[in-house]
């Protein structure tokens, strides 16, 4: 279902976390699916997924993605234009190979913290949490995630962890916003 201009204008400047119902027919099936990527705002969707999921006797399933294939693309790009001494001088080859090793594998422990760290939050509401780690574009891996598990309710920060405090939505909520079928909660405040 198509998003309108109105809502999209409504979630934008909303100040307070947003429920955006899409289906016409209200259903209490598929899991509730808390995005993280480590902000607090993801971590205040969780907490509002969890007690959802407990008052409406629904599961919880938490995801967090990251994009590993980033700098792999960047050196490709830079190994088509360094000549093969300025490939030298800039070592090129121990730079790629620094970048897999700590950033594009620290990534993704970095992400899998984050879902440790909301598994530990559930268990503390009483709540067991199944969690996923995907690789690859957050977008497309979090709307095939949702997708593939029929999920009846999306939660997320309106911003993520590299949004800024403006009343605005990040890229990512914005989009899959749009493109999911379910239900979407984008939580825009902090609880104390």
């Amino acid at each position: 279902m198509p998003l309108g201009s109105v809502c999209e204008r409504v979630v934008r400047r909303a100040a307070t976390d947003t429920l955006v119902v899409k289906r016409t027919e209200f259903s209490l099936q598929g899991p509730i699916v808390a995005a993280l990527d480590g902000s607090h705002l993801s971590f205040e969707g969780l907490r509002a997924a969890l007690s959802l999921g407990q008052a409406l006797g629904l599961p919880v399933e938490a995801v967090a993605t990251y994009d590993p294939y980033l700098h792999q693309a960047l050196f490709e790009g830079l190994t088509g234009v360094l000549s093969p001494e300025a490939s030298s001088v800039f070592r090129l080859s121990e730079q790629e190979d620094l970048h897999e090793a700590i950033i594009d594998k620290g990534l993704g422990k970095i992400y899998r913290s984050h879902l440790e760290k909301g598994r530990q939050m559930a268990s503390e509401h009483g709540v067991s949490l199944e969690i996923a780690l995907l690789a690859g574009k957050p977008v497309e891996k979090l709307r095939a995630f949702v997708e593939e598990r029929k999920a009846g309710l999306l939660v997320m920060g309106k911003t993520g962890i590299h949004g800024d405090p403006s009343p605005d939505m990040g890229s990512v909520s914005e989009n899959l916003l749009r493109l999911v079928s379910c239900d979407v909660l984008l939580c825009s405040r902090l609880r104390g």
